[in-house]
């Protein structure tokens, strides 16, 4: 049986590592709270951009850049998350993943933002408290 040579590299902050005959290193590697951070405010930004040079929908943009979140932390790292225990099924995370986005998308450009998302957002979270 042939061995198989693993690699190493630095990608989105934290070493990653894969087989170099192109198989998975592991099944469901566990996504760090710093890299899933930095995913949700990668999102954040994006719609902002895309809000502001595109002039796009809020909830377009907003499903636009919550996309390619969801597919990493349920595909790349089977829902697995450094200190979250349980994360929701699918529907509860892109809900949980449309809010944190929209907190997020406040703070750095709450002018390219409809008014009604910090209402919506509050309103949200009262129902939660």
């Amino acid at each position: 049986m042939a061995s198989l040579r693993l690699q190493s590299w630095v990608g989105f902050g934290s070493a990653v590592t894969v087989a170099a005959a192109g198989l998975p290193a592991a099944a469901n590697p566990i996504l760090s709270r710093e890299d899933f951070a930095f995913s949700l405010d990668q999102a954040a930004l994006t719609v902002c951009e895309l809000r502001k040079s595109q002039a796009m929908d809020y909830k377009l943009a907003l499903n636009t850049s919550a996309t390619p979140v969801f597919q990493l932390v349920k595909f790349r790292y089977g829902k697995r998350i450094e200190g979250v225990k349980r994360v929701p099924a699918d529907q509860g995370l892109i809900r949980y993943l449309g809010i944190k986005i929209s907190e997020l998308s406040l703070k750095y450009c709450p002018k390219q933002l409809p008014a009604s998302v910090s209402k919506e957002i509050a309103a949200i979270k009262n129902k939660l408290n």
